[in-house]
């Protein structure tokens, strides 16, 4: 059952984008759902912050962390499984970029590879939130950046844009970025 606190936030968010409420939930358990329990669950960090933001043009929501970031997360997974060799010597925009392509849902495979393997310890994890995440984000007018490792990504909808070798961070941060309606 959803709080009277929740349903106040959702019908708030859906009026200042034009959603509908059912669109307004569904934005919001997407991006909570896959930003902030990869944080909490999956990091290994011992932080996650959750930031929201609206100003005059755009709701903007950041959720970051100081855990193992997407870049050495995948190195190690493909490491184990021997399988994308070329990509260990990749670049982090490059390994973000493969996170979030289409094709994370064919090699999903690998993630559960890697589970078997013990690479990663969360046996429901398919590897493929991100690409949705940023699908979603994408199909209704978002923008979303990725930071990690020395990467950052920031995909739009009429191009992608990257930032490589920049210093290196620790842990993953995710920027969904909104226009307003009103």
């Amino acid at each position: 059952m959803v709080k009277f606190y929740d349903k106040v936030t959702i019908s708030a968010l859906g009026q200042l984008c034009g959603w509908d409420l059912s669109h307004a939930k569904t934005f919001l358990h997407r991006i909570l759902r896959e930003g902030l329990l990869n944080s909490l669950l999956h990091s290994e960090g011992s932080f996650s912050n959750i930031s929201m933001r609206i100003d005059k043009k755009n709701l903007t929501v950041a959720i970051s962390d100081n855990g193992v970031g997407i870049p050495a997360v995948l190195r190690y997974a493909f490491k184990q499984s021997s399988a994308h060799k070329s990509l260990l010597k990749s670049s982090d925009v490059e390994l973000i970029k493969y996170f979030t392509h289409p094709k994370i849902v064919l090699d999903s495979h690998l993630i559960k590879l890697s589970v078997e393997k013990g690479t990663t310890s969360k046996p429901e994890r398919s590897g493929i939130g991100l690409y949705y995440l940023k699908s979603f984000v994408i199909a209704h007018g978002g923008e979303l950046r990725i930071r990690s490792g020395r990467g950052c990504v920031d995909f739009k909808k009429s191009k992608t844009e990257v930032k490589d070798n920049l210093f290196n961070s620790s842990g993953t941060m995710l920027r969904i970025q909104t226009p307003l309606k009103i």
